[in-house]
């Protein structure tokens, strides 16, 4: 949802209420459940928001919370794209295996993430996890990824050589970029540098695919997801703070 109003007047606050309360009941008169906005920093397209703290001072004044700080994150094909080729991703140093979700199907795809999300650094998904339980979470989770452009290909779980499971990755395309969309690596495998292999995966998959611009964002206590962009060549280029409203029927 686009919204400003001008921000250096005196009553910038009770103008910005009233707009946004007006927004929801227009958005809400038909729908229940959670209405998200999210506030980025720096100002970029398409919303341009400028002056953060008065605007979440009005989503705080409206009933929203904070559920998630994240850091933005996006990577450019390089000029020579040759040089990432899938043909050369360095995968023999942990020997991972990829199967991919045609052949081991759905129900493996949804297991995987609610054994991924076990102990996850993302707060989002740990409020999901207390409030719906993590099975309920797991097939959300992927039903919301199912609806963004991908190749069933590109999802892939990976294993180990004796077939115990690694992690996941699950790749996607926005109307307007690609996405790195769900990766992770389960618990137990967590420490061994398998996000580094399996992050380089997806990566590869999108620019064999023809994408040159992908973005990800990444939980804020999320050390190590952000360690591993930045050792991909991703480049931090903003902050995101995620507002959420519970509306009821």
């Amino acid at each position: 949802m686009l919204w400003d109003v001008p921000w250096e007047a005196a009553d910038c606050a009770r103008l910005g209420l009233a707009l946004f309360r007006e927004a929801c009941l227009l958005m809400g008169t038909q729908l229940d459940g959670t209405i998200g906005h999210v506030v980025d920093t720096p100002p970029m397209t398409p919303q341009w928001q400028t002056h953060p703290a008065k605007r979440q001072a009005v989503l705080e004044a409206a009933g929203f919370q904070l559920s998630r700080m994240t850091d933005r994150f996006d990577w450019h094909a390089p000029p020579d794209r040759a040089q990432t080729a899938l043909g050369h991703s360095k995968n023999s140093e942990h020997e991972i295996v990829y199967r991919t979700m045609p052949e081991v199907g759905e129900a493996a795809f949804v297991d995987a993430i609610e054994r991924v999300s076990r102990f996850t650094f993302d707060q989002y998904i740990v409020q999901e996890r207390q409030a719906k339980g993590a099975a309920a979470q797991a097939e959300e989770m992927f039903r919301d990824l199912q609806r963004m452009a991908h190749q069933p290909k590109w999802w892939q779980l990976a294993y180990t050589r004796d077939a115990k499971l690694i992690g996941l990755l699950m790749p996607t395309v926005s109307p307007t970029y690609a996405t790195i969309g769900y990766i992770g690596v389960l618990p137990e495998q967590r420490g061994n540098g398998y996000i580094h292999p399996l992050l380089r995966r997806a990566t590869e998959l999108l620019l064999a695919a023809g994408q040159t611009y992908i973005r990800a964002d990444t939980d804020q206590q999320n050390k190590p997801m952000a360690h591993a962009f930045l050792r991909a060549g991703y480049r931090p280029f903003a902050s995101r703070l995620e507002y959420s409203l519970v509306r009821s029927p």
